[in-house]
């Protein structure tokens, strides 16, 4: 999956209903609020999305460093807001950084925008060694509006806010024993995993949820492998509850929901996921909807009240009960999402006050 992209497009806006100087810039499935007159209709622009770290020099060309206009310590991190009670998500740009680049094209690299990454707190960080090298990521539907198939059988699962920890085994050779995989996403995507050999990762969050399941992950490894050839079972979850988010959804430990299963060959479908979770005995996330597609599921299941908790709920993931691949070879655009399965946040959410995105 793609981690940022800021497409270019010809710029597009619907008029605001709260407000007559302002106007609503349509990119994809994103809106991002901007005075009227800033931009002209047609004019090729690039959405800045949220998540976004932007150099100081493009910061001083937009007009956001003096007052500072932008998120983060450095105030150099684009955010979500509400404008006159609208969401807004992520900046316009127009400007000779983009001269050269036409609709569809990404001008990430143009503008010197990087991803934001969060910080990594103490009780998550550890000792590491090398491991397999996953990269792992779900975009927002609204940068993919339109690549899930009207009437297409989909899961919609809680989205949780947590941290994402990788638990699994791999053996490489025939008839040698599986070693343990144990890391968090950006070690995982760095081909890094936890050392379970040093004392040092004792009190470590992964180590110590690799441990409560670490039987229940081998049953599990043992049934899919059928034998002792080479092999690999990765379990994707989030891990939930006290010191690790804001939002704690009432548990009295750190807790592993699964929602993904990776083979060497790919990802399993929803119901191999939940067979999974059955054999290890790992709960996974909680399942909102299976159903026909259709884009009303956002509005109906985005927002509302966590099926754990009677705080508010980050979101929820949308897949096909039947995973499959978009490339984008059969799309006017020409690119594709890769893996079809996305996310989507609800505002409440993302404009809460003291919210962690630990990593």
């Amino acid at each position: 999956m793609s981690t940022l992209r800021s497409p270019v497009v010809t710029y597009e806006a619907q008029p605001h209903p709260n407000a007559d100087r302002l106007e609503l810039a349509v990119v994809d499935g994103w809106k991002v609020v901007c005075r009227i007159g800033d931009f002209a209709a047609g004019e090729r622009v690039a959405h800045i999305p949220e998540g976004s770290i932007l150099p100081q020099d493009l910061i001083v060309e937009m007009g956001l460093d003096d007052p500072p206009r932008l998120a983060g310590s450095k105030h150099n991190r684009v955010k979500a807001i509400r404008l006159r009670g609208v969401l807004s998500q992520g900046l316009i740009y127009a400007g000779e950084r983009i001269a050269h680049l036409g609709p569809g094209d990404d001008a990430a690299e143009a503008l010197g925008l990087t991803k934001w990454i969060p910080p990594v707190p103490v009780h998550m960080a550890g000792t590491m060694v090398p491991g397999p090298k996953i990269g792992f990521d779900i975009d927002d539907i609204k940068a993919w509006p339109d690549r899930l198939h009207a009437g297409e059988a989909v899961v919609v699962t809680e989205k949780l806010h947590g941290t994402f920890c990788c638990v699994g085994l791999r053996r490489e050779e025939q008839g040698i024993e599986p070693e343990a995989v144990v890391s968090s996403k950006g070690h995982l995507s760095n081909g890094l995993r936890f050392d379970l050999g040093t004392p040092d990762n004792d009190d470590n969050l992964y180590v110590k949820v690799w441990r409560r399941h670490a039987e229940g992950v081998r049953r599990a490894f043992d049934a899919w492998s059928g034998g002792d050839d080479p092999f690999e079972m990765y379990l994707f979850g989030e891990i939930c509850g006290p010191k690790v988010q804001d939002l704690n959804y009432g548990l009295a430990e750190p807790t592993l929901h699964l929602f993904d299963v990776r083979l060497r060959h790919g990802y399993e479908d929803w119901d191999d996921v939940v067979a999974v979770a059955d054999i290890t005995g790992i709960e996974p996330v909680p399942e909102l909807w299976q159903g026909p597609w259709m884009p009303e599921l956002l509005d109906s299941h985005t927002d509302g009240s966590s099926q754990l908790a009677g705080h508010h709920r980050e979101g929820i993931v949308v897949r096909p009960a039947a995973g499959r691949y978009d490339t984008g070879l059969e799309h006017p655009s020409g690119r594709g999402p890769g893996r079809v399965i996305f996310k989507s946040v609800s505002a409440r959410h993302l404009l809460r006050k003291g919210g962690t995105e630990y990593q």
